[in-house]
């Protein structure tokens, strides 16, 4: 990211030159002058506890669903197994 400046802030929905290198370096340049800029590592900020929480709620979701989907008929609070006839 670049720095939070008032020169970087005029820049702002201008066309940047981002030229990738094969060392997997960028350069963010700007009327052919580079500008300095900071790596920002989003995976960092990532908290897993709410990663796993998310996950459960999911799971219980999909669950529900094809819970749901599985029994013709039967409404989201019934637990009763499905009635079939004979010809079936």
């Amino acid at each position: 990211m670049p720095d939070n400046t008032v020169k970087n802030r005029s820049l702002i929905r201008k066309y940047l030159d981002v030229p990738k290198y094969a060392n997997r370096r960028i350069e963010i340049r700007v009327n052919r002058a580079a500008l300095p800029y900071v790596e920002y590592d989003r995976l960092s900020q990532i908290d897993q506890g709410a990663v796993n929480v998310h996950q459960q709620r999911v799971d219980i979701a999909n669950r529900w669903l094809a819970r749901a989907y599985r029994r013709p008929g039967a409404g989201a609070d019934s637990d009763r197994p499905v009635q079939r006839s004979a010809a079936e």
